[in-house]
């Protein structure tokens, strides 16, 4: 493969890597902040619904740099490794990269065990049904058939890391562009 159609190929699997892993935490914020009321029956069924599946379209995420780096690799001039563009990028993902696994995940990972526990029981339950043993709503839990008071906390930290993931990733798009420093 010629260089110039390999650096092609490269940028549009980082570009579409960004949109698909950005786009998804987004999402994840959007529907998340929703847990933050888990006595609305409408948020309740969209929180349930959207994280009963796995959300593995946010790891999409984790492969930018990937593909950024080969395509600065092998793209015309001999790559830009050292300017200062491609470090302040590499810091930005980064920062994204521990929003993504230390915040956004292991929340979305609490209302995804709530939502499938929801299913399990019928769907009698908010998105704040039973979580995991002694929990709210769980079998020999402080309030059975009431909500984890843990989960509008989680849609809270679910929605402010994907807003600042989504600023990060604007950032990153206006820094990707003007290239300063080059």
């Amino acid at each position: 493969m010629a260089d110039g159609a390999a650096y092609d190929v490269f940028v549009a699997l980082h570009v579409t890597s960004a949109v698909i892993g950005f786009g998804a935490v987004a999402l994840s914020g959007v529907y998340g902040g929703g847990a933050r009321h888990p006595d609305s029956e409408t948020a309740a069924e969209e929180v349930r619904r959207y994280f009963r599946a796995p959300r593995r379209a946010e790891l999409a995420l984790l492969v930018v740099p990937v593909f950024g780096a080969a395509a600065i690799a092998v793209g015309p001039g001999g790559g830009a490794f050292g300017e200062a563009w491609v470090d302040v990028g590499l810091g930005l993902w980064l920062v994204a990269a521990a929003l993504l696994l230390g915040i956004v995940r292991p929340a979305g990972a609490v209302l995804r065990r709530a939502s499938l526990a929801a299913e399990a029981s019928g769907g009698a339950e908010v998105p704040g049904g039973p979580c995991t043993p002694g929990s709210a709503g769980a079998p020999g839990g402080p309030d059975p058939g009431g909500s984890d008071p843990a989960l509008p906390a989680s849609g809270r930290r679910l929605l402010w890391a994907s807003a600042a993931s989504d600023l990060i990733f604007v950032v990153a798009l206006v820094i990707m562009v003007i290239k300063p420093g080059s």
